[in-house]
């Protein structure tokens, strides 16, 4: 059964595995290795965005499949809507996401603090954000606050 972004936008998240003829050390073929792709969202003023996202197993880090899916997405989202932006927010605490997100042809667009929320939730000690996006995005972007927090 799709998820509801399969079924309303052509393109969602997608399940990772190795082939049946991969085999890495300590991995199966056929093994889940993750999952990711995009996301349809909403901003400010109802523009949209792909958010892009992915989670690899620990165990299958370094092997560039965080890399790939991230290519992927990315792709995809562009076929599907290509005048739609194609975003990652991170913490900086996370090297590896944006070395990934940068490998996939994102740029940083803003840094800062989070949302008031976020401060409001963890304190002030919160780290700042990231957002990275394949092209230069707007202000309805950039300050949706849930989307910086």
């Amino acid at each position: 059964m799709f998820g509801v972004g399969w079924q309303q936008n052509g393109l969602s998240h997608w399940a990772v595995r190795l082939g049946n003829d991969q085999a890495l050390p300590g991995l199966a073929p056929r093994k889940l290795v993750g999952r990711g792709g995009v996301h349809l969202l909403e901003a400010n003023e109802g523009s949209p965005l792909w958010k892009l996202g992915y989670r690899i197993a620990p165990e299958c880090w370094g092997h560039g499949f965080d890399t790939e899916l991230a290519c992927h997405g990315i792709e995809g989202a562009h076929a599907c809507r290509d005048k739609t932006p194609v975003v990652d927010r991170m913490l900086p605490l996370s090297p590896a996401s944006l070395t990934v997100a940068q490998r996939a042809g994102l740029r940083l667009r803003w840094e800062g603090r989070p949302s008031p929320s976020t401060v409001e939730a963890v304190g002030e000690a919160s780290v700042k954000r990231l957002i990275l996006a394949g092209r230069e995005l707007g202000p309805e972007v950039l300050h949706w606050p849930a989307y910086r927090g």
